[in-house]
């Protein structure tokens, strides 16, 4: 399993195992996006032989279920900011395996305020 920071492929083809064979109820899903403060020291990966840091932030995107209770990370990556393209990719990728997006929630105040201009929020749009 891949834990390079983007968008993981690995974690929505588990996402996808774990819910196959249950209703479709339960892959309704909202989108949540946070950045966190981290200590800013080096890492190391030897799985990919990548070193990372120092950093500031985090960037994360998980995805909820709505009427499941369910959630698992899809997405970080670290010193950057939340896009319109990541955001409408990773949702694209989640319809590609069988999930049904049905709104985004935002966590960090901060982010919403710089990214307002780029971004389009919709608060638990659900039908």
């Amino acid at each position: 399993m891949d834990f390079s920071p983007g968008l993981s492929g690995d974690i929505m083809k588990i996402m996808q195992h774990n819910h196959a064979k249950n209703d479709k109820m339960d892959r309704v899903c909202i989108v949540a996006f946070d950045e966190m403060a981290i200590s800013p020291y080096i890492s190391y990966y030897a799985k990919t032989d990548q070193i990372f840091g120092p950093c500031k932030k985090v960037q994360v995107l998980t995805v909820r279920g709505l009427f499941g209770k369910w959630k698992y990370p899809i997405y970080f990556n670290f010193d950057s900011k939340m896009s319109k393209q990541l955001l409408l990719d990773a949702i694209e990728t989640l319809h590609a395996f069988e999930f049904i997006v049905k709104g985004e929630l935002l966590i960090y105040f901060e982010v919403f305020q710089c990214q307002l201009d780029k971004l389009v929020i919709i608060f638990l749009s659900l039908f």
